[in-house]
């Protein structure tokens, strides 16, 4: 099996059926899946021409009349999708919750080895009953059982009992690995949430054809990157003039602040060849030992950003107006991948970390810091 996706809970229809997503959230699924090249369309029988249409709009390929696809049909979709070894779907908790709240499956006191997870608002309980914990075992079992190269989390309880971690927004679109189920996890928005806000389906999209690639292999291949970190000593200032030697038609420019004040510089030449110039440590010491050697940081900075090459910035207005603060005019300042993304897509979110989801295939490194404060970028 290439691919195991992970929902939350039956729904009434899961229940009537006994099968994960045969209801709203799973035709809302299968055009995730088709629209994205994931896996094929669902087919669908018209009631009237008598052939089947891919179910890609609510009419008939063949003679135009309305078409909507029932529970067979989805449950149909499924096993031919397992049938061929391409994707499984199933949930978290095989059985549905009163009134559709998961906070019923969970008490105030920890009594399974789960991490604690406040799954709903009505719900005054934050720790796995030991009597639902046999759903999440259950899935476990399931997954190692298939084998697959990815599993896809859909929604906050599918990366909550898969990769032991929550808050979606911050996860969905960063290929992660399970330590647990020894397998990479690739958390998205689950389909009901799309049906409620609909512009989350292009995030949704985007990660599907993320995992298009991933499925192809199990382990987590991100690209290589080259960072040139001159080192305290007049040695690691030539170093930095040395790297503004390389040939660039542009450099990415990017800063980041503590107490308000510059911590580091970076420049990129490429995407996989960057120049950081750190100012001041984590905890605010200086990181050059000397006062000469700082200064001799400031005018290699300087002499970066008044390169002719053109600038790109994520949220340029924040990072110029710190540079400027410190009487340092960036030439040529091109480009905003905050603003452009923004100007394409007014209805998606424009952070660093989201642009980095959709577009690459790594870490947002700030996903990864501990210490220090960042900077907004959106």
């Amino acid at each position: 099996m290439k691919t195991v996706l992970v929902g939350e809970a039956w729904g009434r229809r899961e229940a009537q059926f006994q099968h994960a997503l045969v209801g709203p959230s799973g035709r809302e699924l299968s055009l995730e899946l088709g629209i994205s090249g994931f896996a094929p369309f669902m087919q669908v029988l018209c009631r009237s021409c008598k052939k089947e249409s891919d179910f890609t709009d609510p009419y008939c390929q063949h003679c135009n009349k309305h078409i909507w696809p029932n529970e067979f049909d989805l449950i149909n979709h499924w096993k031919k999708l397992r049938a061929s070894g391409e994707i499984a779907v199933t949930n978290v908790f095989n059985v549905q919750p009163p009134n559709n709240d998961l906070g019923i499956f969970f008490g105030t006191e920890p009594e399974t080895q789960m991490p604690a997870w406040k799954a709903s608002m009505k719900s005054g309980g934050s720790h796995l009953k030991h009597e639902h914990f046999h759903h999440v075992k259950s899935l476990w079992d399931e997954i190692q059982s298939l084998n697959p190269n990815l599993v896809i989390a859909m929604g906050n309880c599918a990366c909550w009992a898969t990769i032991f971690q929550t808050k979606i927004t911050a996860l969905r679109g960063t290929v992660t690995w399970s330590d647990h189920l020894n397998v990479k996890v690739l958390p998205t928005f689950h389909p009901a949430a799309v049906l409620r806000q609909m512009p989350m389906r292009v995030s949704v999209l985007a990660d599907f054809q993320k995992g298009t690639r991933e499925r192809e292999f199990r382990e987590i291949r991100r690209p290589e990157r080259h960072f040139t970190i001159p080192d305290p000593t007049e040695d690691g200032i030539r170093q930095g003039y040395e790297w503004f030697k390389k040939p660039a038609r542009a450099y990415a420019n990017d800063i980041e602040t503590l107490r308000s004040q510059i911590s580091i510089v970076g420049f990129a030449r490429s995407a996989d060849d960057a120049l950081v110039i750190p100012i001041r440590n984590t905890d605010f010491s200086n990181y050059w030992p000397t006062r000469e050697l700082e200064i001799a940081a400031w005018k290699l900075i300087i002499h970066g950003e008044e390169t002719p090459q053109p600038k790109i910035f994520q949220n340029g207005l924040f990072d110029i107006s710190h540079l400027v603060r410190a009487g340092i005019i960036p030439n040529n300042c091109e480009h905003d991948t905050m603003l452009w993304h923004h100007a394409e897509y007014p209805e998606l979110p424009k952070s660093l970390g989201y642009l980095a989801s959709v577009y690459a295939d790594e870490v947002a490194w700030k996903l990864l810091r501990t210490k220090g404060t960042l900077k907004r970028d959106e």
